[in-house]
């Protein structure tokens, strides 16, 4: 991945390293806690008449009465721990500064896009041996899913 020598067209290596920071700097911010920690969303209910400035007329909204039930029917409530999804993730590394290919499949010669080290990959899948390289199935920052040999992607631990 020699995509920044002159007349080559390809971004530096600066431009690179900054759009990486802003991608961890996203990935870390919003997505994770998002992911972990479950954070409430909000919405608005407007209502069009109100928008648009015409009268709007109320209307009734049906009234609940609770009952009593016998102890014997109410239900119990058990508490269960809820299985928390765990997302592995990798970094791209051990490229000598010169990247790597996401693959759309374990092949060397089927390249997708190349990646700058220190980037952030998702693990996507099973893991696949072709002949003596293991490749990890890995979604990219920009949502590709494909393959990189294993050698170049380093366990990140949250």
């Amino acid at each position: 991945m020699r995509e920044n020598q002159p007349g080559s067209g390809g971004r530096s290596g600066e431009d690179i390293s900054y759009s990486m920071v802003f991608l961890v700097a996203l990935l870390l911010v919003i997505l994770i806690p998002t992911l972990l920690l479950k954070v409430p969303t909000f919405t608005i209910d407007l209502d069009y008449k109100t928008i648009f400035g015409l009268k709007a007329t109320p209307t009734s909204r049906p009234t609940i009465t609770p009952t009593s039930l016998p102890m014997a029917f109410l239900p119990t409530a058990t508490p269960t721990a809820s299985p928390t999804p765990t997302i592995k993730l990798y970094k791209v590394g051990n490229t000598s500064g010169e990247g790597v290919y996401l693959r759309r499949t374990p092949n060397p010669q089927d390249r997708l896009v190349a990646w700058a080290d220190n980037t952030l990959m998702e693990a996507a899948g099973e893991d696949v041996q072709v002949g003596e390289v293991l490749w990890r199935k890995v979604k990219d920052p920009r949502g590709n899913i494909g393959y990189i040999p294993a050698r170049y992607l380093i366990p990140v631990t949250p």
